[in-house]
C-alpha cells in the first residue's frame, strides 16, 4: 500500500476541514501523521475503524456523506465528458447505462481477456460501473478487484472470496484479519459513482451504501438516488 495511506488520509483531513473547520479536523485526525505506509497494517486498520467513528460521533449524517464520498478515486475524466456529451444529446440515463455496460464488456474481453464463460456470469449477475434501473435510482454491484477477477470467479470459499473483493487494499487486509470497518466507510467506494453521475447530470446526486464487504457483506453495493426529473414517471413506476 505504498503511498496509499498517506494519500487517503490527507484527502480525509481536507474533507474534513471543507466540511466541518479545521478545529474539528484536527481533533478528529489528531496524529494521524504517524500513521503511514510503515505502520503494522492492524494498526492502520484500527486508528481507520476509529476514525471513522469519530466522525459519525462528531457530525450529521449529510457532512458525513460529504465527507467520505469526497475521499473517493477518480473516474477518468475523458470519459466522463463523452458521458456527459451522449446524456447531453439523448436525455436518456438508461442509454447512458448501456454504453457504460458496454465499455465494461469490452474491456472484460478485449483488455483483460478473460473467457467468455466468466464475463457471460459478470453480465447475468449484472456487476460492474453502469448499474441497474430500480425505479428512480441506480443500483450499482461493484465488480472484484481487476487482478482478482480471475481468482475470485474460480473460488468456492466464502471468505476467500471477500478477502479478494474490494478494490481498496485496506479493507481486503481488514477482511483477512477480520477487523470490521463501520459501512461509512465504503461511502469513500460511493463516491467514485457519486462523481460519475454529478458529472454527467450537471447535478447533485445522493449515494447509499446497501451492502459493504468491510462490514461483513458478501458484496459490495450502492445506490444512486438520482434527482428528480432524470427518470420518465413511466419509466419510475415499470421498475
Amino acid at each position: 500500500m505504498s503511498g496509499f495511506i498517506e494519500a487517503w488520509q490527507q484527502k480525509l483531513y481536507g474533507s474534513l476541514r471543507a466540511f466541518c473547520g479545521r478545529d474539528i479536523a484536527d481533533r478528529i485526525m489528531k496524529g494521524y501523521e504517524s500513521i503511514t505506509s510503515e505502520t503494522e497494517t492492524e494498526e492502520t486498520i484500527r486508528w481507520t475503524a476509529r476514525t471513522i467513528r469519530k466522525i459519525e460521533d462528531e457530525c450529521s449524517p449529510a457532512m458525513l456523506h460529504g465527507i467520505m464520498t469526497a475521499c473517493s478515486c477518480p473516474y477518468p475524466r475523458t470519459n466522463l465528458q463523452k458521458l456527459r456529451k451522449i446524456y447531453l444529446e439523448t436525455g436518456d440515463v438508461e442509454v447512458v447505462i448501456r454504453v457504460l455496460q458496454q465499455q465494461l464488456e469490452d474491456s472484460l474481453r478485449k483488455g483483460m481477456l478473460l473467457e467468455d464463460a466468466i464475463v457471460d456470469r459478470i453480465v447475468v449477475l449484472g456487476w460492474g460501473v453502469a448499474g441497474k434501473m430500480d425505479g428512480d435510482r441506480i443500483v450499482i454491484t461493484k465488480i472484484p478487484k481487476s487482478s482478482n477477477l480471475r481468482e475470485y470467479m474460480n473460488e468456492s470459499d466464502p471468505q476467500k472470496k471477500r478477502e479478494l473483493y474490494c478494490h481498496c487494499p485496506r479493507v481486503r487486509q481488514a477482511v483477512q484479519l477480520g477487523i470490521e470497518l463501520p459501512s461509512a466507510y465504503c461511502l469513500c467506494g460511493a463516491g467514485y459513482y457519486l462523481q460519475i453521475w454529478e458529472t454527467i447530470l450537471e447535478r447533485k446526486v445522493r449515494v447509499e451504501v446497501l451492502e459493504s464487504v468491510c462490514s461483513g457483506g458478501e458484496l459490495c453495493s450502492f445506490a444512486v438516488h438520482l434527482p428528480d426529473g432524470c427518470v420518465s414517471p413511466v419509466r419510475a413506476d415499470l421498475s
